[in-house]
């Protein structure tokens, strides 16, 4: 699970834009679908095929009307991809000189030692880790060498792969 999970995280970006391109393809099939499965009739009475343009009347008589379920979706949707690249440019980048420190850290919690502990969960876990796994490792009476050994040799680590 964590391995999908992983892999969501890293995409996230792509996942929603290709979500929201196949949400607006689904309205336009399903508009055409629509269009196609109406005959309309012209002012003379007579059938003249697919309802295509506003000039044409419906089976019912009444003015065909224009949909705009695509445009709609796309609309209500692009909030929340522009929330979503905001996120995506917030996350750091493995193998990045300069780690991305949770924000509501205080200086004292990201000494050097713990700074290089975080770059290690950032870079081989993929996300940040809590106050308590840091404190964990910092406190272990572990070298550096060690905590980034073992945090790479970790379950999730193995799972994240």
């Amino acid at each position: 699970m964590n391995r999908w999970r992983a892999l969501f995280e890293r995409n996230k970006r792509t996942a929603a834009i290709l979500g929201a391109v196949a949400v607006g393809g689904f309205a336009l099939v399903a508009r055409r679908r629509a269009a196609m499965g109406s005959t309309s009739t012209s002012s003379t009475g007579t059938s003249s095929g697919p309802a295509a343009t506003t000039s044409t009347y419906s089976a019912s008589g009444q003015p065909a009307v224009y949909d705009s379920t695509g445009t709609d979706v796309y609309n209500a949707l692009q909030p929340q991809i522009e929330q979503l690249q905001q996120l995506a440019r917030q996350i750091p980048v493995a193998g990045s000189t300069t780690p991305a420190t949770p924000t509501s850290w205080t200086a004292s919690e990201t000494d050097p030692r713990r700074t290089e502990i975080i770059t290690d969960y950032q870079s081989m876990l993929g996300r940040d880790p809590s106050r308590s796994e840091v404190n964990f490792w910092d406190t272990g009476g572990r070298n550096l060498s060690d905590i980034h050994a073992l945090i790479g040799q970790s379950q999730e680590a193995q799972g994240a792969k």
